[in-house]
């Protein structure tokens, strides 16, 4: 419902007394100039809303939650377990558990090296300590023996 002559109209809405402090009703006019601004409001404010962007985060921080999930799936304590029992070269080549550990190895330290680009070391030293316990449970293999310590 809009007024008769909208570019003659105050540019923001008078807001009408309670009849409790003795002022007089809206005439009909009036209530429809309020019930006009009350949803040209509403249009604008929904308008905004719409519009606002997101901030899209950053490729770094992207790195960052992917790593989470990625070290979600290796640090379960199942799985340390389980790499830190190989204990000879034969159990370690044979185990395909390793072998997808170590891929993931050279994926998280991708990710790493890209988080350290854009954000400070503060943020991405967490991920190196957790780099760090996944690779000692995948261990390196020394003179016929899986070494878990470097």
């Amino acid at each position: 419902m809009e007024p008769k002559n909208p570019e003659s109209m105050p540019t923001q809405p008078e807001v009408a007394k309670v009849e409790a402090e003795g002022s007089a009703p809206l005439s009909p006019e009036e209530e429809d100039q309020a019930a006009y601004w009350l949803e040209m409001m509403a249009a604008e404010s929904a308008e905004k809303k719409r519009t606002e962007k997101i901030p899209e985060p950053t490729e770094g921080e992207k790195a960052v939650s992917e790593l989470n999930e990625i070290f979600d799936v290796w640090l379960a304590p199942e799985k340390l377990e389980a790499l830190h029992a190989l204990s000879t070269e034969a159990e370690a080549v044979e185990n395909p558990l390793r072998a997808e550990a170590k891929l993931a190895l050279g994926e998280i330290l991708k990710r790493i090296n890209l988080a350290k680009k854009s954000l400070p070391g503060s943020e991405t030293d967490p991920l190196m300590a957790k780099y760090k316990l996944v690779s000692r449970a995948v261990g390196v293999i020394n003179r016929g023996l899986v070494d878990h310590t470097r």
